[in-house]
């Protein structure tokens, strides 16, 4: 047997072609390893490493069960079974795993591979703490029983397990070990000293080893764990060490290296994002922020990404960090394995000694699932650092050898807290999970937002403005907080708080605001759903008399209120053209409001008229677009930098492009994605985004982006008898509509 292992992982690149490439590279070392040695014959091992994550099941069954590398070839190409030891692994679990189901053939071959008992697993862990090479080397033999224990009550025990977001493997077992080594001993490089030393924090209670293992533990399975307190109780009841303590002023430490805008809140999830995102840059472990929208998961990662500047950080901690330069992709239905594929090649090819390449992808919830969906093409993208010469992370993933850093964001599966992609990928991934926001935490982060938008008075006045106005979005927060996330997305409520606090500031009506802020940014495509929100928002039995279209319109357009993309939901022809007028006039009356003499700039986009033909496009696995919505994405990205109000009529063919520019709506830069690039854009501050969308379309829409936009839903006029559309021209459109259709 040859003293030499060759070892390939598959993925969704490999295709039939690529299988069988590499069946020939198998068999030319077969052939080589018996040339010439008549007496003494070598037998190569060759492993396939995780061979469902390719589509080629087909060319798969016959390299491993027939030993046929092509097809109708078999006097040529076969490998004979005495010429090599040939072995595969796999995820089996097509659901669970996200993986292709192995073939008939296949299943006849295989070995199922159950856990390891408690007894082995417990040796396991022993031995690699003690591994000279990848361990702590603890040489008092208590304090190594002890770090067992701790890292088993982290994370198998039973009462875990059943409180951990995702499944554990002895892969987080050795993750846990190697951090804690990095954090110890070579932070965040070979031979420069403990991170503790260099954050100056409080010793904790115990062995050193114990205190860098107490951190891992927290980093692998304690965020994981849901709620967090479960994590520390069992730690303090089970191995006796109180944790809690320790990781809060960890937290603010990492906090104090970091410059935060005055107008950022503190939340206990922006603290664990920070905290957490900061470790697995510097180490370059695959990260995965999880939670719903407004738990800071992209305003984290970019604070931390935009202010890890190597030597020209401006703190002294972050200066021993490399530096950090972000490839961003936001993931949606149009992004394929090709987008993937490419970026991995650029990360690897990157030549900057300068500066480390950190993959930052967005929104893993609102990708395709398929065979040509992008998560096939992740496993290929996190294992890509194993093909790197000299790089340790086959023992050590996450050592700093790495070629780039990864990092991703993502919502739960709708209505479930289960991780939205499947067990293998995430297992490659340090996962942070979050709870639902607490009240606490969604009131202050409200009062926060709402407060900065009052404008500055007098000493006097502001501070019985202040108390006024904080008092009151309080209790509107209080009385919505149980619609939150579920009926209600944080992204809204924060819309809603901002509106009210503008509106608040001004002297108006608490009950006239409120109602304002909730029927202009916590509407639902369910008028009846829209009801109950609105009856909270309020808090009182009084009719809900709704306001009026240009009220509504104004605010969204940015006076007095939060300005915001319009999701206008139309039912007919007529209903368009009414819409697009009041929309036409209300901006004209902003303007003069505002005293802009500038000329209205308008922009109407139609990406596909017909939307029977949209739906066509849509089924269709293209990777790139097709030059109607190509002409419209460009369309949009001139009328959004010249400050125009952009009509979009049935927006569904190029709402994949458009989801990061919905997202930063209120910045000053976006991007767009046209086929696979992200086209970096400049927001005009007088640019407006309208979207007409047929309200059976609507249905379909995914959750993030309903909550990236303001939803007007014209029913709710109807059943308020102030339906604003009932013109000569709407009725004609109709008639006309109905005597076409």
């Amino acid at each position: 047997l040859s003293d030499k292992v060759l070892f390939f992982t598959l993925s969704a690149r490999f295709k039939t072609r690529e299988l069988e490439g590499l069946g020939m590279e198998i068999k030319k070392e077969a052939f080589n390893k018996n040339a010439g040695r008549a007496k003494k014959r070598v037998v190569p091992m060759v492993i396939l490493d995780d061979v469902t994550s390719s589509p080629a099941q087909e060319a798969i069954k016959r390299l491993l069960a027939n030993r046929e590398i092509k097809n109708g070839e078999s006097g040529l190409t076969r490998i004979k079974p005495n010429d090599l030891i040939l072995l595969a692994t796999c995820n089996p679990d097509p659901v669970q795993d996200d993986v292709f189901p192995l073939s008939a053939e296949m299943r006849e071959v295989k070995v199922d591979v159950e856990n390891l008992d408690s007894n082995l697993r417990r040796r396991f862990i022993e031995e690699r703490l003690n591994d000279k090479d990848y361990g702590l080397m603890i040489a008092n033999k208590e304090t190594v029983k002890k770090a067992v224990l701790l890292i088993e009550t982290a994370s198998f025990s039973n009462e875990q397990r059943s409180s951990l977001i995702g499944c554990v493997s002895l892969r987080d077992a050795v993750r846990c070990i190697s951090l804690a080594k990095k954090a110890l001993y070579h932070w965040p490089n070979t031979d420069e000293g403990s991170i503790f030393e260099k954050l100056s924090i409080a010793d904790l209670a115990v062995e050193k080893e114990l205190k860098a293992l107490g951190l891992s533990c927290y980093i692998c399975f304690g965020i994981r764990t849901i709620p967090r307190a479960n994590f520390f109780k069992r730690v303090r009841t089970i191995v006796g060490i109180d944790l809690q303590p320790f990781i809060h002023s960890f937290q603010d430490a990492i906090l104090n290296e970091l410059a935060m805008p005055a107008n950022v809140v503190k939340t206990e999830a922006l603290k664990e994002n920070l905290t957490v995102s900061v470790i697995c840059l510097a180490l370059r472990h695959p990260l995965l922020l999880l939670g719903c929208d407004g738990t800071s998961k992209t305003l984290s990662l970019s604070m931390a990404i935009s202010q890890m500047q190597g030597k020209f950080s401006k703190s002294t901690f972050l200066q021993g960090i490399a530096r950090m330069q972000s490839f961003n992709i936001q993931l949606s239905e149009a992004t394929s394995a090709s987008h993937i594929a490419k970026i991995k090649n650029t990360v690897l090819e990157w030549k900057s000694k300068l500066s480390v390449p950190c993959i930052f992808m967005e929104e893993l919830s609102m990708a395709k699932a398929g065979s040509t969906g992008p998560l096939r093409a992740l496993h290929d993208l996190l294992d890509a650092h194993q093909n790197m010469a000299g790089a340790l992370s086959r023992h050590e993933v996450g050592s700093g050898s790495n070629a780039f850093a990864y990092v991703a964001t993502s919502n739960y599966r709708p209505g479930t807290k289960e991780i939205p992609i499947g067990r293998a990928l995430a297992n490659r991934m340090i996962i942070l999970a979050h709870p639902d926001p607490s009240k606490a935490d969604l009131k202050s982060l409200a009062v926060k937002v709402g407060m900065n938008e009052i404008k500055v008075q007098t000493p006097d006045e502001t501070s019985k403005n202040h108390e006024r106005v904080e008092e009151m979005i309080g209790e509107a927060v209080e009385r919505l907080s149980r619609l939150v996330p579920r009926t209600v997305s944080v992204r809204s409520l924060l819309s809603f708080a901002r509106c009210l606090g503008k509106q608040l500031s001004m002297g108006n009506d608490e009950f006239q605001s409120c109602l304002l802020g909730a029927t202009c940014h916590l509407q639902k495509i369910n008028p009846e759903e829209t009801k109950k929100v609105l009856r909270a928002a309020v808090g009182s039995k009084a009719p809900l008399e709704i306001p009026g279209v240009t009220a509504r319109l104004e605010s969204l357009l940015g006076l007095h209120g939060a300005k915001r993309p319009i999701l206008f939901l139309y039912q007919s022809v007529g209903d368009i053209y009414s819409i697009v007028r009041h929309v036409r006039e209300a901006t004209k009356a902003v303007m003069d409001k505002l005293k802009d003499d500038g000329v209205q700039k308008v922009t109407s986009i139609c990406p596909c008229s017909s939307r029977k033909l949209s739906e066509e496009i849509q089924s269709q696995e293209m990777e790139n677009l097709s030059p109607e919505r190509l002409y419209a994405l460009l369309n949009l990205k001139s009328s959004i930098e010249a400050g125009s109000t952009t009509f979009i009529l049935n927006p569904e063919p190029m709402l994949q492009g458009m989801h990061a520019l919905l997202n930063d709506f209120d910045q000053s830069y976006s991007t767009i994605q046209i086929n696979e690039c992200n086209e970096n854009l400049c927001i005009n501050p007088s640019a407006q985004i309208v979207l007409l969308v047929h309200w059976e379309s609507a249905l379909s829409f995914h959750n993030a982006l309903l909550s990236r936009t303001a939803v007007m839903n014209l029913e709710m006029f109807a059943q308020s008898r102030l339906r604003a559309w009932e013109n000569p021209y709407s009725k004609l459109l109709d008639h006309y509509s109905n005597q076409r259709s």
